[in-house]
């Protein structure tokens, strides 16, 4: 069904839940599979170009979905992974950069925020009242406390933001979070 929205689709499905899948309304120029040889083993991450009709410059699109930190070295598998993604996104000259994905972080942890310092790329996120992303199934309109922001957009500043929205789950275990931007 969404193939009728989004006819340009990457998809890296895992057996475990760690998979990726790319949706686009925009043709690929250009797609690759990132290794992330990490502390643990090796994982991925997902480039994509992309140009919009009413844009001038390529949009880059790295993506990723690292380990949940449920022990001491995932913790470091998770940090190693987003810390890659970053330095990737950070160095990419191809235009405007976005770098998304269900980090398993949330933007309090100081990793998340030596990230923003040292990555270049900014975010939109309220840092009060935050619209939580995880879990899906604890959703209580109005009342937010038994979820966390954990899915994250982080862009270059040559992209202004026109929208956000965190909707809700289509069957997921995280709500979605949808941008809008526009070339400054």
């Amino acid at each position: 069904e969404l193939k009728e929205i989004y006819p340009y689709q990457i998809q890296e499905p895992r057996p475990h839940p760690f998979g990726i899948i790319v949706l686009s309304r925009h043709k690929f120029l250009e797609t690759d599979k990132i290794t992330l040889d990490g502390p643990e083993y090796e994982s991925f991450g997902l480039k994509a170009v992309l140009k919009p009709e009413d844009f001038e410059s390529p949009v880059t699109i790295f993506t990723m979905h690292p380990t949940a930190p449920m022990t001491n070295i995932k913790w470091k598998q998770r940090n190693f992974e987003v810390t890659h993604m970053t330095k990737l996104a950070t160095d990419n000259n191809n235009g405007h950069t976005i770098l998304m994905g269900d980090w398993n972080l949330t933007m309090f942890s100081p990793f998340f925020k030596d990230i923003l310092k040292t990555g270049k790329l900014q975010t939109s996120h309220e840092w009060i009242l935050p619209r939580p992303t995880w879990p899906s199934f604890l959703y209580i309109p109005y009342f937010r406390t038994f979820q966390i922001p954990i899915d994250h957009i982080l862009f270059s500043n040559t992209l202004t933001p026109v929208h956000k929205a965190v909707e809700e789950a289509m069957g997921s275990d995280h709500h979605p979070v949808i941008m809008t931007f526009t070339e400054r």
